[in-house]
C-alpha cells in the first residue's frame, strides 16, 4: 500500500527562512516553480508519492489550498517560467503546514521519476486570504554567480491560470523539499486529464478539437483499445488502436466537436481497456451549435474578442474593446446590474 518501502530524499538543508517560495502566505494568490537536479534525487525506478515542506512562522497552524505539478525536463536553469502545458497534476486540494519542526507533506498521484532528468516542481496556492507576514519556509541559498533555479509570483487579486503562469520573478534559493520515492506498481493506473471538455459555442458543420490527455500512471502496460462516443457529434480523430502507454508514458487525443444543429450536445467518452485497470475512464462532453453565420454574443465573458467578433478601434486611442458593466455613453442606458455590454 502507499507509504509501504518509501524512500525519503530530502533536497536543501539550509536553515535561511523566506516568504517568496514554495508559497506566499501573505499575499492572497502566489505560486513558485523550482528545479531540482538528478544528481540530488538519484534513485532508480521509484514514483514520487508524497511532497513536503518545512514550514517555520509565527502562525502554529498554516492552512493552504494548492496545486502541484511535476515535470520531466533537460533544463539547467529556470530562464522564465516553463509552461505547465506538458507538466502532470499531482496533487489539488488542502494542505496543513505546522511549525513542529519537520516536513509536512501531501499525499500525491504516483509520478514516475525517470532519474535520467531533472525535475520541475510547480506549486500553485490559490486560497483566498492572507496570512502573516512571518508565516515562511526554511530554505537553501545557491551559490553566488548560480544559475535561476526558482521562480515565484504573488498577488492579492485573483488566483494564477494554470495555463498562462507569468516569467515571475527570480530568488536566489531554493524551498527545501521532501520527496517520499515509493516502489513502482506492477498494474497499469490510466488517468486522463482534463475530465470535462467545453466546446462552448460552434457554428454548425466546423469542427472545433480539443485534447485529453491519457497516462499511465501505474506500472505494466496500458493498453486503450477504443473510445466510445455516446453523441455522434464528437469523435476522436487521431490514434491507432490500440495505443499502449508504459510507465509513465502519456498520448494526446485529439476530440474533436461538429455540430449540425443549433442546440446544446452532451456526451459522454468512454475509453476502452480491461475493466480491472483502475482510474476514471469516462470524460464528459459539452458544447452548442449555433446556426451557421449567425453569431450569439452576450459579452458576458470576460476575454475579448468574442467568438466571430472582430476587434475595431474606432477612436484610434489603442485600447479597442472593453467589458462595460458600469458607464454607457450620454443619453444611453446602462446595462441592468449583471448585464455586461461592450464599449470602446
Amino acid at each position: 500500500g502507499r507509504g509501504v518501502n518509501m524512500v525519503p530524499v530530502i533536497i536543501g538543508e539550509g536553515e535561511v527562512t523566506s516568504g517568496l517560495v514554495p508559497v506566499s502566505p501573505y499575499f492572497g494568490y502566489s505560486f513558485s516553480q523550482t528545479l531540482y537536479l538528478q544528481e540530488e534525487i538519484n534513485i532508480e525506478d521509484k514514483m514520487i508519492q508524497r511532497i513536503g515542506y518545512h514550514y517555520t512562522g509565527a502562525s502554529p497552524s498554516l492552512n493552504l489550498i494548492v496545486e502541484i505539478y511535476l515535470s520531466h525536463t533537460d533544463s539547467v536553469h529556470l530562464e522564465n517560467v516553463h509552461s505547465l502545458a506538458n507538466h502532470t497534476k499531482v496533487y489539488d486540494g488542502p494542505i496543513i503546514f505546522t511549525n513542529e519542526g519537520d516536513f509536512n507533506w501531501v499525499e500525491t498521484d504516483g509520478f514516475y521519476y525517470n532519474n535520467t532528468q531533472n525535475l520541475i516542481v510547480t506549486v500553485i496556492e490559490k486560497k483566498p486570504g492572507w496570512d502573516s507576514p512571518s508565516d515562511e519556509f526554511y530554505v537553501t541559498e545557491l551559490a553566488e554567480g548560480s544559475p535561476v533555479m526558482s521562480r515565484y509570483a504573488r498577488n492579492d487579486s485573483s488566483p494564477y491560470d494554470p495555463s498562462a503562469l507569468p516569467s515571475g520573478s527570480s530568488v536566489s534559493y531554493r524551498p527545501n523539499i521532501k520527496l517520499w520515492m515509493g516502489d513502482v506498481p506492477t498494474d497499469p493506473v490510466v488517468t486522463l486529464t482534463p475530465e470535462a471538455l467545453d466546446f462552448g459555442q460552434v457554428e454548425n458543420t466546423v469542427a472545433k478539437v480539443m485534447t485529453v490527455r491519457a497516462k499511465n500512471t501505474g506500472g505494466g502496460i496500458l493498453s486503450i483499445t477504443g473510445i466510445d462516443f455516446s453523441n455522434d457529434r464528437f469523435s476522436v480523430i487521431n490514434g491507432d488502436f490500440p495505443v499502449e502507454l508504459s510507465i509513465g508514458e502519456t498520448f494526446d487525443f485529439e476530440f474533436q466537436f461538429i455540430p449540425q444543429e443549433a442546440q446544446l450536445e452532451e456526451g459522454v467518452a468512454t475509453f476502452l481497456m480491461d475493466e480491472s485497470i483502475p482510474g476514471n475512464k469516462t470524460v464528459q462532453l459539452t458544447g452548442r451549435g449555433l446556426r451557421f453565420g449567425v453569431l450569439r454574443e452576450g459579452f458576458e465573458n470576460e476575454l475579448f474578442p468574442p467568438l466571430g467578433w472582430k476587434v475595431v478601434d474606432a477612436n484610434g486611442d489603442n485600447k479597442g474593446w472593453y467589458r462595460n458593466v458600469t458607464t454607457a455613453p450620454t443619453g444611453q442606458t446602462v446595462p441592468r446590474t449583471g448585464i455586461a455590454a461592450a464599449g470602446v
